[in-house]
């Protein structure tokens, strides 16, 4: 029962993704992205500049705005071909809460960050 269940949590993040991507991509191509802390705060947040970094990275471009963009561009990419891979292949439940723990452990201290550095919250 495990695998099936990690299997479509796996079916689902990649949806979702993809759903995201598209949907960014989408308001981006229109000219309409602003970004949500500059349209808040009018203060850029640590991300700024990521958006059009990665739609530089697919053009071919590495001239980064955001010296984080690279780095955060190559996470991505794994962590969705990570899901994809295993989205379809089988697995231990070891492995499944392996997995759980492992980028819960990454994504903690990611979250916390964001939230300390947010100049929305910041001025509040």
């Amino acid at each position: 029962m495990h695998e099936d269940s990690y299997r479509f949590l796996n079916r689902i993040l990649v949806l979702a993704s993809l759903a995201l991507a598209c949907a960014i991509f989408a308001v981006y191509c229109r000219g309409d992205w602003v970004c949500p802390s500059i349209a808040i705060a009018n203060t850029p947040c640590v991300l700024c500049g990521c958006t059009r970094d990665f739609i530089d990275i697919y053009k071919g471009n590495l001239e980064m705005r955001n010296p984080i963009s690279l780095w955060l561009f190559c996470i991505v990419h794994v962590e969705f071909a990570w899901r994809l891979v295993f989205s379809f292949l089988p697995c231990r439940k070891r492995f499944a809460v392996a997995d759980a723990v492992i980028h819960g452990v990454l994504v903690i201290p990611l979250l916390i960050y964001l939230v300390l550095t947010n100049p929305v919250l910041a001025r509040t």
